[in-house]
C-alpha cells in the first residue's frame, strides 16, 4: 500500500469517529508499549545505517505532543501492574532499544521537557568497550564495497561464511541472515571481512556513557537489559546464551545499584529456550518486537510492543500524520488483545 493510500485510509476511519471508538474500548482491556530507537535531527537522520530504526527529534515532540493530549503516559512499570483504564484514556509506555547516544542527546531533552517517563534498554558491554553495533558494522562494510564496486567479492566472502542469500544483491537480504549468526562467529566474519577490504575506522561515540545513564535515571527514566553485546539470541549457543543474559543484568545491577528485572530481546528475536534461559537468569518481563498491545493475561516473558519510526506514522511532507499513528496503534493493539 502505497503512502497516499495509507494517509486516506486512516484519515477516512479517523475522521469517522471509528479510531476513537475503538481507544476508548480497548482502553478499559489494554495498554500500548512503543517501542523505538534512535532520534536524531534530519541531517544526522538521512545518514543512519537503519532509516527504518529513526524518528526525526521535531515528530518525536510532535509525537509527545499528541500523546499527552489523547493518551495516559505511563512509565513502564505502572502500564505492567495495570495496563487498562476506566476513562477512555489508553494508558501508553515508551521503551527505547539499544542505548544509543542520541536518547541522551536529542530524545531525553524532550522527555524531560513534557516530564514524560520512559525505559531504555542497553547493551552494557557494547557501551563500556567502545564497540560499534553488528549490524551497523554490516552496513559500513556493505556500502564501502559497494562505492569501490567490491559487492559481488563481498557476495562471494559471505557465502564462504555460510550465508546463502542467492543472488540478491539487497542488502536488507543479507542483513537479516547475519542476524541469524551466533555472536563469535559474527564478530569473527565482521573482523575478516573489514581487513580484506580496509573498511577505514570509526571512533564515534555511539552509545550512552554511565554518567548520562546516571543523569537520566534521576529524572524518571528507566533502564533494563538489551544483553551484553546485542547477541540474537536464539542463535547462541547455550554457555553464549547464559552469560549474554546474566552478566548484563549483574554489571548493569552493579553499576546502577538497583534491580535489573526487565529485558528486551535483540532484534525481537525469542524462542522457548531463550525465555526459558532470561526467566533462569533473573528476569521478570522481556520484550518483544511483536505487534500488540499489552493485557494482563499476556505472557511476560513474550510481550508485545508497537514500533514507532518515521515511516509509519509521517505525512508526505515528513510531519507527523496524527490520523496515521491513531490508526497505527489502534491496527496493531488488536493482534494481541
Amino acid at each position: 500500500m502505497n503512502l497516499n493510500l495509507k494517509i486516506a485510509v486512516a484519515s477516512v476511519l479517523d475522521k469517522s469517529g471509528v479510531i476513537t471508538a475503538v481507544r476508548n474500548y480497548r482502553s478499559t482491556r489494554s495498554g500500548i508499549i512503543l517501542a523505538l530507537h534512535r532520534v536524531l535531527p534530519v541531517p544526522e537522520a538521512e545518514k543512519s545505517f537503519e532509516p527504518a530504526i529513526t524518528l526525526t527529534d521535531t515528530v518525536f515532540e510532535e509525537l509527545l505532543i499528541l500523546l499527552q493530549d489523547e493518551f495516559r503516559i505511563v512509565s513502564l512499570s505502572q502500564l505492567l501492574n495495570q495496563p487498562e483504564d476506566t476513562d477512555g484514556c489508553q494508558r501508553v509506555a515508551l521503551t527505547f532499544d539499544d542505548g544509543w547516544s542520541d536518547t541522551y542527546s536529542y530524545a531525553y531533552p524532550l522527555l524531560l521537557r513534557y516530564r514524560l517517563p520512559a525505559t531504555v534498554f542497553f547493551c552494557p558491554g557494547l557501551m563500556t568497550e567502545g564497540q560499534m553495533l553488528p549490524e551497523e558494522r554490516f552496513v559500513r562494510i556493505w556500502r564501502w564495497c559497494a562505492k569501490h564496486d567490491h559487492t559481488r567479492l563481498l557476495l562471494r566472502d559471505l557465502r564462504k561464511w555460510g550465508l546463502n542469500g542467492g543472488e540478491s544483491l539487497a542488502r536488507q537480504t543479507w542483513s537479516q541472515l547475519l542476524k541469524r549468526l551466533a555472536l563469535n562467529a559474527k564478530l569473527l566474519m565482521l573482523s575478516h571481512l573489514e581487513n580484506t577490504y580496509s573498511i577505514p575506522a570509526d571512533k564515534r561515540r555511539r552509545f550512552l556513557t554511565w554518567e548520562e545513564v546516571n543523569i537520566m535515571r534521576r529524572n524518571n527514566i528507566s533502564f533494563g537489559s538489551h544483553t551484553m553485546h546485542h547477541a540474537t539470541l536464539t542463535a547462541e549457543y547455550p554457555p553464549t546464551l547464559g552469560e549474554e543474559l546474566k552478566r548484563s543484568r549483574e554489571v548493569m545491577e552493579f553499576r546502577l545499584q538497583d534491580e535489573i528485572r526487565y529485558l528486551a530481546y535483540p532484534n525481537g528475536s525469542y524462542d522457548r529456550r531463550v525465555i526459558e534461559s532470561a526467566r533462569q537468569s533473573g528476569y521478570s518481563h522481556c520484550f518483544t518486537t511483536d505487534l500488540g498491545g499489552f493485557e494482563r493475561k499476556a505472557n511476560c516473558f513474550a510481550i508485545p510492543r508497537i514500533n514507532i519510526d518515521d515511516s509509519v506514522v509521517v505525512n508526505r511532507v515528513s510531519s507527523l500524520h496524527a490520523s496515521r499513528v491513531r490508526f497505527h496503534l489502534q491496527h496493531y493493539v488488536g493482534q494481541h488483545s
